[in-house]
């Protein structure tokens, strides 16, 4: 996953500073290895099966 200081700064809903996203990023920590990202969004679509 991305995680720019720039983008992050640009997709800024919560109205933060530059300061606290740089803070926020110097202690982001990556995912380790073993965890497998998953594509949810077949999950979410309108045509999903309904019950």
């Amino acid at each position: 996953l991305n995680n720019d200081i720039q983008i992050c700064a640009q997709r800024n809903i919560h109205s933060r500073s530059s300061v606290d996203i740089e803070q926020i990023h110097k202690r982001w920590e990556q995912l380790p290895l073993r965890y497998e990202i998953l594509d949810i969004r077949s999950l979410l679509q309108s045509d999903a099966i309904d019950e």
